[in-house]
């Protein structure tokens, strides 16, 4: 017995301390696996563990492992893993030389020859194409130094971090950048108008690259989050977007588990890559979804091709969401290819309360229909193939099966919230739209883009 498996020390545990539904632990076969204690440092008791396997860094499963009161040593957390996720491993560990058996050992796997993923990512990191990170932030949120912070520590050699200060109310946000800015490049830029397209279509126009990176200000990148995405374009030349894989950062409340059982960010993506087209995949039809605002990545070209993300979708707009859901699926439309490269990882940090859930899931149904209002708009020859959709899915897959898993289990109010967004949407489309022709232009409309790029 290893001094892994040795339980540490406890600390006191008061038993009226609150339960907290699960742990989120990260655990990589190829290291020595932790002890994983039942109680946080408040003394609140975890229910579960959910564990992000890795083998040589890369992410290939996740396991909801049931947490006792005494944790899990380190050989039951070998055990859960290698019975829960043995069949996504075992490829990478026998490509690495390992002679993988069914077990795990606590102290970690040995490689017998350099692993395929980490030499595949050696030969990316050789040529680095320059990636503008780029964050669309408001109010200056409690998360956003975290984000940041993570930006700062990536494992890539040519990037820049670009914060886009969405209608500023106070100096927060400029405060925090100045505070960065000396260990990287990074700039904050404001655009005045509020809403999140509005924040992307700027940072289109102020990036130093042709790589554009999307990562939400309630996230944290994995430290080779950028290096993925960047693998996702040398592996495949011809894609216009690359899209990862977002993980919950915490699972401390009902609210935050039930979003990610209902599908979370990823809507059931899962930690299979993808290459996506027109001939591959139903552009009209993002179930499950070729990618997700809060950790999505372009380039300039592809999103001047489709007239960049539509003001009137987005949060801050009347419709809430649907501008990424737009980006991906007209892309695909007209003949762009897109990849799904899970290994490009974040983790968000989800509402923590069902009221703010409940709200979360009007919105994103507001988004989905907005976003087929948007497609009927921008391209009216796609109208009867969106009837033929509506009556293929019977109004059923739109309401949630087939959105990333099974919402039988939701509550009555949060599948009733999803429907009155749904409804809702087009007419919030509608609204959006007109308030976009009321807008009069501001200095940034008036000047053309190709001449800001090239006055800076």
């Amino acid at each position: 017995m290893t001094a892994l498996s040795t339980l540490p020390e406890r600390r006191p545990v008061d038993p009226a301390a609150p339960r907290v539904p699960a742990v989120v632990v990260d655990v990589d076969v190829a290291e020595p696996l932790p002890f994983v204690d039942a109680h946080d440092s408040h003394g609140r008791r975890h229910c579960e563990a959910w564990v992000t396997v890795r083998a040589f860094t890369e992410p290939v499963a996740q396991v909801v492992v049931p947490l006792g009161p005494e944790g899990l040593t380190a050989e039951q957390l070998a055990a859960a893993v290698a019975e829960g996720a043995g069949g996504a491993l075992r490829g990478p560990l026998e490509a690495a030389g390992v002679v993988f058996d069914g077990t795990l050992p606590v102290g970690g796997v040995r490689a017998g020859r350099t692993p395929p993923f980490l030499a595949g990512r050696a030969a990316v990191l050789a040529e680095a194409p320059a990636i503008t990170a780029v964050v669309c932030t408001r109010g200056s949120p409690p998360g956003l130094e975290a984000c940041l912070v993570s930006l700062v520590r990536q494992e890539y050699p040519d990037f820049e971090i670009l914060v886009v200060d969405n209608a500023p109310e106070g100096d927060g946000c400029e405060a925090l950048a100045g505070r960065l800015a000396g260990a990287v490049r990074l700039r904050r830029v404001v655009e005045p108008r509020p809403g999140l397209s509005f924040a992307r279509n700027r940072a289109i126009d102020e990036a130093a690259s042709d790589l554009l990176a999307f990562i939400d200000d309630d996230e944290v990148a994995d430290p080779n989050w950028l290096t993925e995405l960047a693998r996702g374009y040398a592996e495949h030349p011809e894609a216009g977007a690359v899209a990862g894989l977002v993980l919950p950062g915490e699972l401390d409340t009902a609210a935050q588990v039930y979003f990610e059982r209902w599908g979370g960010h990823s809507k059931g993506r899962g930690f299979e890559h993808a290459v996506f087209s027109a001939a591959t995949v139903d552009p009209l039809f993002p179930r499950p979804c070729f990618g997700t605002g809060a950790n999505m990545s372009f380039r300039r070209s592809a999103l001047e091709r489709i007239g960049r993300f539509d003001e009137a979708l987005g949060a801050g707009s009347p419709t809430r969401a649907g501008e990424d859901t737009l980006a991906f699926s007209e892309l695909l439309y007209l003949g762009e290819t897109s990849v799904y490269r899970p290994s490009a990882l974040t983790r968000h940090f989800h509402r923590r309360e069902l009221d703010q859930l409940a709200t979360q899931f009007e919105a994103l149904g507001s988004g989905l229909s907005s976003f087929y209002a948007s497609l009927a708009v921008r391209h009216p020859r796609v109208v009867p193939a969106l009837v033929g959709l509506v009556v293929r899915a019977g109004g059923h897959r739109l309401a949630g099966r087939g959105a990333g898993g099974d919402w039988e289990g939701m509550p009555a109010g949060f599948r009733a919230a999803r429907r009155r967004g749904l409804l809702r949407g087009p007419f919030r489309y509608a609204v959006a739209r007109r308030r976009l022709r009321r807008r009069p232009a501001g200095p940034l409309d008036e000047a053309s883009r190709p001449e800001r790029r090239a006055a800076r």
